[in-house]
């Protein structure tokens, strides 16, 4: 996940020799292209560059995208033949070339929203809005298969992925804290969503202010959708609630991130979210119980989120990553957050 920000650096990347040898091998007419390459601030599982090609060398730019989640976490084969769907519905950018490490997509100008416009009314109303349109999607099977294989499976498979990394480390905190919470999850929440019956849609499932962004002529698009598989729909609406008060690029805080509880979307945010979501999804009159349905909806689902992204970032604790960002503080943030919530519902 990540925003495509360029950010100037001083140290020399030792990545930058790899993606101009990739860019050159992925991006037909760059093979003897002069490529610039420059950071791309904001990615928290791959490392994204722009780069550059001296004219007459077309496309004049592409993001290249380094691959850096453990594929316990993330299905890459999946992953990739998503990305070319997305591509053919004009959801996405445009797919340059591709390999098991290096990806090449199509530079799309734009700024990512700041947290700060994530949680106010209007534009979390925008953001209901396109993530709606993305849940109008239908994959085929050959593309993504398996429908059953919802955030309660994947909350399964990360926590034990995490748990298992961290087994070699003896009485971690971070691992006795994510199990006791598994547990109270699988005790009282699991059965009351087994029994709420959210809609299954194709989710994005990783909306945050960093994957929204603004065109220069004022459109929002959502991007990077390595974590989109189908799920429920109430889920990916509370992960966009849940990262409203999550700072992912808190460059004066040495862990990397902060949490802005003050942030937290009013029930007015709430209300014009809902009804946003339902007038797009449906063509008949959206109700003022529909709208309450879905927030109580969408508010049952945020522990699970909290806590799917604290077993993802234990998981990045346990493991080598070239990412410099303090997972294992974000982990416990969001258990925090996972308690908090679980009081709540």
């Amino acid at each position: 996940s990540g925003a495509l920000l360029v950010m100037t650096i001083t140290d020399e990347d030792e990545n930058h020799t790899q993606c101009t040898e990739a860019a050159r091998r992925l991006v037909d007419g760059w093979e003897d292209a002069s490529l610039t390459v420059r950071p791309l601030l904001g990615g928290l599982s791959n490392k994204l560059y722009l780069v550059y090609a001296d004219p007459p060398a077309s496309p004049s730019t592409a993001v290249m995208r380094l691959f850096c989640t453990s594929n316990d976490l993330v299905n890459r084969e999946y992953e990739q033949n998503l990305f070319l769907f997305l591509d053919e519905c004009g959801f996405g950018p445009h797919v340059y070339g591709t390999d098991q490490i290096w990806r090449a997509e199509q530079y799309l100008p734009g700024v990512p929203l700041k947290l700060e416009q994530l949680s106010e009314p209007e534009t979390l109303a925008i953001v209901s809005d396109l993530v709606a349109q993305f849940h109008g999607l239908s994959p085929p099977e050959t593309v993504a298969p398996d429908t059953l294989s919802t955030v309660l499976n994947q909350l399964d498979k990360w926590v034990g992925a995490a748990l298992h990394l961290a087994s070699k480390i003896p009485q971690d905190p971070l691992a006795e804290r994510l199990r006791s919470s598994k547990s109270d999850f699988d005790k009282t929440l699991r059965p009351l969503l087994l029994i709420l019956d959210s809609p299954i849609v194709f989710c994005h499932n990783d909306v945050q202010e960093g994957n929204v962004l603004r065109s220069e002529d004022g459109d929002f698009f959502l991007i990077d959708y390595e974590y989109a598989n189908w799920n429920y729909r109430g889920y990916d609406l509370a992960n966009v609630l849940c990262e409203c008060i999550i700072d992912n690029n808190a460059a004066d805080n040495e862990s990397g991130f902060s949490i802005r509880p003050e942030l937290r979307p009013t029930q007015q945010a709430l209300e014009l979210m809902a009804y946003s979501y339902l007038s797009r999804s449906t063509s008949r009159p959206v109700s003022s119980n529909q709208v309450k349905e879905l927030i109580q909806e969408i508010l049952l689902f945020q522990p699970v989120s909290h806590l799917l992204w604290a077993a993802w970032a234990a998981a990045k604790t346990w493991s080598s990553t070239s990412i410099r960002f303090g997972y294992r503080q974000y982990a416990d943030a969001r258990l925090t957050l996972f308690d908090q919530e679980m009081t709540r519902s």
